[in-house]
Parts: C-alpha cells; structure tokens; sequence
C-alpha cells in the first residue's frame, strides 16, 4: 500500500480553500494520495470572504491576465505566473461549473449572480468535502517548526500535527473580527522570514480640514490623488472620489492608501489629470468673459462643479461668491483653479486595522518563488493570498490574487510530495 503523505493549510479563506482544491484535484490527477488538512482558527471558514464587496463577492475583475499586474502597486509583476495558470477567465469557469452564476458589470467587476458572498463561499467549502479535503474549524496554529523532513504544526487547541508540506494563508492584519490578526506573520517570522511591516491598503483617511464635513456624500466622478513630497505632488492614483464625514474615500483614495502614512500630506485634484491648474483657470477666466454679469459661484459652477462644493471651495480661499464675475481679478480666478486641482489635506489613517479592507506588507516576496509559491528559505514551506506583501486596488483584483497564488502553491504542493 503506498504511503500517504500529508498537507497542512493554515488558514481558512478564499486562498487556503483554493490551495485545498487545486492539491486535491492535483494529487487525484497523479494517482498520488494525499491527506489534506486545513486548520482554521475561527469556528467557521471564510469569515473575511463574507464581508467582501460589502456582502456581494467582488471575485474576480474581468480582463487579460497580462492587465492584471497593474493593479498591484509595485508588486504586480510577481503575480505574472499564478495569473497565468489561473486568470480571471478560468477562475469564473470554475465558479460557473460549481454552480455559482456569475455576473459581469458593465466596468468590469465580476460578482455572484445572487449577490451573496456566502454562495462563493459554500460552493468552494462543497468542493473541499467532495474531494475529501479535512477542515477542521477553530485549531489555531501559533508555530511551524521544521524537523528534518517534517513540519510541526503547534496549536493552541490539539497536540502537535506532522505534516509533509505546509501553505500558510492566514489573511493579513485587518479586519480583525473575522480572524485577521497577523498569525500568518508571526508563523513566518518564527521559521526565518522577513516580514514587510504591515501598513494599511484600500483605507479611506481622515483630513484635518474638517470644514469639508459638511460636504458629505458628495462624490466625484473623476479626481487625481497625489503625495506631497519636498513640496511638490507626485501622482498617485486616479478614479471617483468620495467626501464621507470625516475624511475622504473612494476609489482613487482607496488604490493610493498603500502609498499612505499617518501624518502625510496630500492634494487633491477635484477633475481630471489633464485638468491641470492653468487649463483649469484659462476655462474660468473665458467663462468670466462670456457671463460677466453672472456671480463668481455661477460661473465656477458652469464648470460642472456642485453648487455647495463651489462654496466651499470660496470660503475657504475667501473669495466673495456673489460678486460678480467681471468684477473678479485674474489673481482671483487662478487661486480657484489652483485650490480646485490642487487641494492639501494633512491626512490621518486612523484605527486602520479595523476599517482596512486590505492588508499591505506580509511576508517579502524576495523569500518566495513567484513559480510556485514555495519559500526559498525553508523547502515545501508555501505562501498564498494576504499574508504575502501583496495588495491589490479595488474591483476584485486581491480577491483574484488569493484564488491565484493559493491554486499556484496548492499544485505545486501537491506535486513536490
């Protein structure tokens, strides 16, 4: 009888589920027998998952696998193999075969038909039991030590497991309540890993201007974020921003949070990139000539801006709104433009870990082997998902990065034992 080997996932989400599948089917394809175990420490699996696009599963975004890594920050060419043995194509065929339809919006993000986070989760707990995978809810692992040629899996529930091959994909360190609490980092770190300080990703911030509370709910369609640095803006991210009650969110704040720290100063550009300042003011001023008699917040407005943003915007420049537009100086026109497209805000990112939809920093890519998951410190040791230092913007693209990396690490896991 041939012997049984055995694999150990740590965690309980999306990427460990998908690591638990792709080495079933993996070790059924080879005729190889593998027992598959997955160690959650909560007393149920996908507890982050459930939260993801508030409830509805954003899964995956629909694109060529090749746009995918310019939606990860810096970090994004890592990701080049895993989507190429899973892209968004194959990851909704897979949910399509599980019974799970799928629909896809008109700007790309791919969700459950349903809108029911909790159908992506069951179809994939369904396809973990159908294939014999063992979950084991609520064994929390606090070390992995390696001994000779086997892992010891220490948990704070059960005695020791022993296991042939281990992939950690314990989430990040947001998110708390559902089990995000940084185990997956400090298991790494233990067994010799460096860990990228985590830092908050997809976060909104709070500003010190809080004059702009009075705003909010207003949103824009199109607006540029960029960092201050030695005095001068360097471009962050682009897309719809929104004014909440203490601060800014959004897309495009959202996708610039990775680049953010807690005291940062920021500017804001209420418009396009191509929006810039002096075209911004040569609009103003030609609008000034053609409606002279009209009032300053009129003519501002023409321009396509809310009527109580405009206000705003001149109060806190302190511009008078009702006089009229050709009573107005130049002077006065640019300083609008630029207050407009190049707002400041000394921003705050405040309890992170609790409003985080994702983490940045983890375990550095430069220890792990982008082919197949594998640490190149300690062998058929596999990293997958948030744990790793990476983050991705929002649409679907971490969600897509943890099916990814936890299908690489799981077939490959399977395939070295």
């Amino acid at each position: 009888m041939a012997s049984v080997s055995r694999l150990a996932i740590v965690g309980g989400g999306p990427a460990a589920l998908m690591a638990a599948y792709s080495a079933a089917i993996t070790s059924q394809k080879m005729h190889k027998p593998i027992e598959i175990i997955v160690l959650e420490r909560n007393r149920s699996f996908g507890k982050k998952l459930l939260c993801s696009g508030s409830g509805q599963c954003n899964l995956t975004y629909d694109c060529l696998s090749d746009q995918l890594v310019e939606h990860y920050g810096d970090h994004g060419t890592f990701l080049h193999h895993a989507f190429q043995k899973l892209p968004p194509q194959a990851v909704m065929q897979l949910f399509t075969s599980w019974n799970v339809p799928l629909t896809i919006r008109q700007d790309g993000k791919v969700f459950p038909r349903s809108l029911k986070s909790i159908d992506v989760l069951n179809s994939l707990l369904h396809q973990c039991k159908q294939h014999d995978v063992v979950l084991k809810p609520g064994f929390q692992v606090h070390s992995i030590k390696k001994k000779e040629e086997k892992f010891i899996i220490e948990t704070h529930q059960q005695p020791s497991y022993e296991s042939d091959a281990v992939i950690v994909a314990t989430g990040g360190l947001s998110y708390p309540k559902t089990g995000s609490t940084g185990d997956g980092y400090r298991i790494a770190k233990k067994i010799g890993h460096t860990i990228i300080p985590p830092h908050a990703a997809l976060n909104g911030v709070k500003v010190e201007e809080r004059s702009i509370s009075k705003l909010s709910g207003l949103s824009f369609a199109e607006a540029t974020v960029s960092l201050i640095q030695d005095g001068k803006p360097m471009l962050l991210s682009e897309g719809s921003l929104l004014i909440t009650h203490d601060g800014l969110s959004g897309p495009a704040i959202l996708n610039a949070s990775r680049y953010l720290s807690e005291g940062d100063s920021i500017s804001i550009g209420f418009g396009t990139k191509s929006d810039l300042g002096q075209s911004l003011f040569s609009k103003l001023v030609n609008q000034a000539s053609v409606s002279g008699s009209q009032q300053v917040r009129t003519v501002v407005s023409h321009l396509g801006f809310p009527m109580s943003f405009v206000d705003w915007i001149l109060l806190e420049i302190a511009i008078e709104g009702n006089k009229k537009a050709a009573e107005t100086s130049k002077n006065n026109y640019k300083a609008i433009a630029s207050a407009i497209t190049d707002h400041r805000f000394v921003i705050s990112l405040g309890d992170w870990q609790q409003t985080a939809m994702v983490t940045a920093g983890g375990v550095s890519l430069e220890e792990i082997d982008s082919t197949s998951m594998m640490s190149t410190i300690v062998k058929h040791l596999y990293f997958a998902g948030e744990v790793l230092d990476i983050d991705g913007d929002t649409g679907g693209f971490n969600l897509q990065a943890a099916w990814a990396t936890g299908y690489l690490a799981g077939t490959h896991a399977a395939c070295a034992l």
